[in-house]
């Protein structure tokens, strides 16, 4: 919590504020209720009209400032949230690829979700809580040396007891809390892949099965839930216990007094209500600490993605040989997939990686891009070791297109550029390339078509040619093409390619299983990669 607080230091001190003025509010109610009582037991009827009326304007006034804190502190929670989440994306952005896939989907949507409530019930609103209840007991304290210095004693005895009480249980809470914050990204991942399976348990006739394991994972999570429950109950209780020990000794104290005639009648009421504060907070405090340091395993998880080695970008060179892979192996487990591969790729040349499957063509693609790290041998693009260059510096230079390549469910316009600063004329331009313009001016919105909302009626190889329109629009030195061809028929494969083939500005590393005849005119070299790894 410490670093919410350094980074909004305006609006926790609005809430402080407010916390304060509604522990004043409390505290003037409590001394003009004894007074109001005194005066009854004077028979004052005149003043009791009065300090009842006075205690109607106080409580208006704690009504008004309460009703502020709640709506304040609803817009401070959303704004750490979203603080928050954009902390998360930064690490997203700032790691490695590898660092990246370490972690499955379930994992970062859990952190966007379900840790950020953890955050918000289990850190943001006790700390608060505490606060005020802590600047309310402090108040308390001071105003009950008003009636008599011997309750402020005992209220001091009282709190050293009910302090030790739940800080027994502190080390238990945040053990917990980390195991309810693994069980919430294990449940989310089960419900991913059981969903994911929908179709295959349709065709099986098995929904029951879907039924059945979404039961079953759901009494899993629940159990760790209960678990923790019990954690938090053990607090309380104890917490509890040194409450009610405490409220009824100064009770006895207070009415002792008044009984000798130390303090007067209407001074019992207020003891109680004061020390009644000052109890209550100290009753749940520790609750409430141990609550807000189990969230910072929370918030230690955002600092698990290491960012991505950053060196000082190379000096510009234009050499023959653009991308150079010199003695490179790589093993999946036990099975060898490269085998001391050794090439190299000029600049603005076209190159076919043609193989079986599990030779190592989308193998070698990805340690060229710096996806695959852990191999052998030694890399180069532009004469600098792809290891030693940052990301950003190498995304310049390249585009991958994979088999596959994510489209958003966003705008067309929105999926080609990525947010980047484009005109729509640059935009039209890269997909007339990719011959999807005419198809897409035809569409009602246009560039404004919302992609993965069923309204698109844009095919499968159709939505491939985006990926391409949105490799275009970067301008990059080398294409990094891992079996694009996949999923377009003969023609459009030529459709597509041919422009980027005949561009000589480019260098372009295309993995297929089938080289059309038209396009093998434009290659200047095709690699045969089960030869090459026997020869190596």
């Amino acid at each position: 919590m410490k670093v919410v607080f350094q980074k909004f230091k305006k609006e926790v001190f609005i809430m402080i504020t407010l916390l304060t003025l509604i522990a004043g509010a409390e505290l003037v109610s409590s001394i003009v209720n004894a007074q109001t009582l005194d005066t009854l037991v004077n028979m004052d009827i005149h003043n009791f009209f009065y300090k009842a009326i006075c205690l109607v304007v106080i409580f208006a006034f704690y009504l008004l400032f309460t009703y502020m804190l709640i709506r304040y502190q609803a817009y401070f929670n959303q704004k750490v949230a979203t603080w928050l989440r954009d902390r998360i994306s930064h690490s997203i952005e700032a790691t490695s690829y590898g660092r990246f896939y370490e972690k499955n989907s379930q994992t970062y949507i859990s952190w966007f979700t379900s840790d950020l409530e953890q955050i918000k019930g289990n850190a943001m609103n006790p700390t608060f809580e505490v606060i005020g209840g802590i600047i309310s007991a402090v108040i308390s304290a001071v105003a009950l040396f008003m009636y008599h210095w011997s309750i402020v004693l005992l209220a001091a005895i009282c709190i050293v007891i009910m302090a030790v009480l739940p800080a027994l249980f502190s080390a238990e809470l945040t053990e917990k809390t980390i195991k309810v914050s693994e069980a919430n990204e294990k449940f989310a991942k089960s419900i991913s892949d059981l969903l994911s399976g929908y179709d295959t348990l349709f065709v099986f006739r098995k929904l029951a099965y879907l039924k059945d394991k979404i039961h079953e994972k759901s009494v899993e999570v629940g159990d760790t839930h209960r678990d923790f429950s019990k954690s938090m109950a053990k607090v309380a209780v104890s917490g509890g216990i040194g409450n009610v020990f405490s409220q009824i000794s100064v009770f006895i104290l207070t009415g002792y007094l008044a009984y000798i005639g130390e303090v007067s009648i209407g001074s019992i009421l207020a003891a109680m209500a004061l020390s009644s504060t000052i109890f209550n907070v100290l009753g749940n405090i520790s609750q409430k600490i141990g609550s807000i340091k189990s969230a910072d395993s929370l918030f230690n998880k955002y600092e698990q993605l290491e960012p991505a080695a950053l060196v000082e970008e190379a000096p510009e060179e234009a050499p023959r040989t653009l991308i150079e892979v010199k003695d490179v192996s790589f093993n999946y487990g036990e099975k060898v997939i490269l085998n001391h591969v050794s090439l190299g790729f000029n600049e603005g040349q076209k190159y076919a990686i043609t193989g079986e499957s599990g030779t190592g063509k989308s193998t070698l693609l990805n340690i060229i891009a710096a996806k695959l790290t852990e191999y052998l041998g030694e890399v180069k693009l532009a004469g600098v070791d792809v290891k030693k260059q940052s990301y950003d510096e190498l995304y310049r230079q390249m585009v991958y297109i994979a088999q596959k390549p994510h489209i958003f469910t966003t705008t067309i316009r929105e999926n080609v550029t990525l947010t980047e600063e484009y005109t729509d004329e640059e935009v039209w331009a890269s997909l007339e390339k990719v011959g999807l313009a005419s198809i897409v001016r035809n569409l009602p919105q246009g560039l404004d078509t919302v992609l993965g909302d069923g309204d698109s009626n844009l095919s499968g190889g159709q939505l491939q040619r985006i990926a391409f329109a949105r490799g275009l629009m970067k301008q990059p030195k080398v294409f990094l093409l891992d079996e694009v061809s996949s999923n377009l028929d003969e023609k459009t494969t030529i459709e597509v390619l041919k422009p980027i083939l005949e561009d000589k500005s480019v260098t372009v590393l295309w993995v297929t299983h089938h080289l059309p005849e038209a396009l093998k005119e434009n290659i200047d070299q095709t690699i045969q990669m089960s030869e090459l790894n026997q020869t190596a």
